[in-house]
């Protein structure tokens, strides 16, 4: 598997989030400003140019909300997994079914994290994402 950014010290990890709520893009943007180990790359809400604007920004992490209007995040998280090897994808959803994230694993995801969990526990899950691990919450496991 390609190496990661982070694991070769070469920065900052770049995150991009796919989500059509602007203000949950906002408000992570916002937060991953805060953090020295991050940089964020931009936000992506349009489905006919997702996969292009993500080969151009070739992100360490995509931070992917699984309800997203015309477009089904697993195929999705697949795709990117083939286009983008070095990119490690975190569901980032509303729903906690563990038949979803038992489809976002088999599909490549790195992670299944609940909107609900705290910044803090959001960004140890990146961190942790970054290191190789598979992280989901509790709430869905």
């Amino acid at each position: 598997m390609p190496q990661k950014l982070s694991d070769a010290g070469g920065g900052a990890a770049s995150i991009v989030c796919i989500d059509d709520n602007s203000l949950v893009k906002e408000a992570i943007a916002r937060r991953i400003a805060l953090e020295s180990d991050f940089r964020w790359a931009g936000a992506l809400g349009e489905r006919d140019e997702i996969i292009e604007r993500l080969l151009e920004l070739e992100p360490d992490l995509v931070l992917l909300d699984i309800d997203m209007p015309g477009i089904d995040a697993f195929a999705l998280v697949k795709l990117i997994g083939e286009r983008l090897p070095s990119s490690r994808v975190v569901m980032f959803t509303g729903y906690s079914h563990p038949e979803y994230l038992e489809q976002a694993l088999a599909n490549g995801a790195w992670g299944y994290i609940s909107k609900s969990e705290s910044p803090t526990a959001l960004l140890d899950a990146l961190r942790r994402v970054l290191r190789g691990e598979v992280v989901c919450n509790d709430e869905v496991s």
